[in-house]
């Protein structure tokens, strides 16, 4: 799934218990991730956040085992995925997703 770059948070409990997904691509623009946003998504391996991204809620991935953070070294969400024991995989500063 790719979120497209008009959307700039995910909600409370947006993809909460969305056992299906595995991976996702958020906007460059997504700026906060709020509570239980993916809680419970099992099979979550990958997500990449870019460095916009600077509050994400300390629940945001309960539940998400599996889950690597990619993201931009330095960024808040290298941060965020260090403080909650979650792998990160850093993105060359030249990704781009393709649709």
């Amino acid at each position: 799934i790719n979120i497209p770059d008009n959307i700039t948070e995910i909600q409370r409990y947006t993809f909460s218990n969305c056992i299906s997904l595995k991976q996702l691509v958020l906007s460059k623009n997504i700026k906060s991730i709020e509570w239980g946003a993916f809680e419970n998504c099992t099979l979550l391996e990958k997500i990449i956040i870019y460095d916009k991204a600077e509050d994400i809620a300390d629940n945001a991935f309960e539940g998400c085992d599996k889950l690597t953070i990619y993201g931009i070294k330095g960024s808040y969400a290298e941060q965020y995925a260090n403080e909650h024991n979650i792998s990160f995989g850093e993105l060359d500063t030249t990704y781009e997703p393709t649709n």
